[in-house]
């Protein structure tokens, strides 16, 4: 696992302050960033592989054939296990008003009109030219089009807290996917009670603890789809699932597709 600022952040920095927009296409590989932040704004989008994000208050999980939304100077950082990862990065004059969707990092779907106008800004990979009124205007429309994909944001968000009790709790979830999680172990294991435990998801995170495993757990489920050689049953048990037909339930919900229909998708892309 390397640094991604070795491989981009520099020349983004750099790239940043000659252009309005651009864009980058690049395998980028397992990887860790710092926390940093950019002058613009930034669309992320997963040809393969699966991306952590993380800002002060939520963790998010880009998955395969998706995208995210990064507003200019929201301070983030990112990282991946997955040897597959590609990145498509587009950056956006960060100085201009955004719609409402565009205010807050968000991570959505996208389909293949998106795709396709994502992959033509290959044509100006690191190109400077603001005078090209060509590619003025496709980042402009595309820009346009960003805001309504980001109007339907996937429920894959996390919450975040520093709060002395809740945090190793939430650390400990995520450790023991593959336990069994009921409430009364893990709030006895904490030495709280029931109901203390289920006051501080509600007041700290604004969600319930049964939230926070069944979305903790399709994230996790997820990241292990991006791995070479994922197999959907192995997934599921791998995150505390016995039953097949309640985990490809519950990721639908999550999601929108089942897992066999998601893990085929996944594999075509990297393929």
């Amino acid at each position: 696992m390397h640094h991604a600022e070795d491989l981009l952040l520099d020349d983004i920095v750099i790239n940043e302050k000659k252009k309005s927009s651009f864009s980058v296409h690049m395998k980028v590989g397992a990887f860790v960033a710092d926390w940093h932040d950019h002058d613009k704004h930034q669309l992320l989008y997963a040809e393969g592989g699966a991306l952590h994000l993380q800002t002060n208050a939520h963790c998010f999980l880009l998955p395969a054939r998706h995208a995210a939304w990064i507003p200019a100077h929201c301070m983030h950082r990112v990282s991946s296990t997955s040897p597959d990862l590609f990145l498509r990065m587009l950056y956006f004059d960060g100085n201009q008003v955004e719609a409402e969707s565009l205010r807050n990092m968000s991570v959505f779907p996208i389909n293949n009109l998106a795709r396709e106008m994502i992959y033509q800004t290959r044509v100006w990979n690191y190109s400077f030219d603001d005078s090209d009124e060509l590619e003025a205007t496709f980042f402009k429309t595309l820009r346009l089009f960003i805001a309504q994909w980001a109007s339907t944001p996937m429920p894959l968000t996390l919450p975040t807290t520093t709060h002395p009790k809740l945090r190793p709790v939430m650390d400990y979830v995520r450790e023991h996917l593959e336990d069994d999680l009921q409430l009364d172990y893990v709030a006895a294991h904490f030495a709280m009670s029931k109901r203390t435990l289920m006051r501080l998801f509600q007041q700290e995170l604004s969600t319930t603890y049964g939230t926070f495993i069944r979305i903790t757990r399709v994230i996790n489920a997820l990241d292990l789809m991006s791995k070479p050689g994922a197999n959907v049953s192995n997934v599921a048990y791998s995150v505390g699932y016995e039953s097949l037909s309640a985990f490809s339930s519950t990721f639908q919900q999550l999601v929108g597709v089942r897992p066999q229909e998601y893990l085929k998708k996944t594999m075509l892309s990297v393929n």
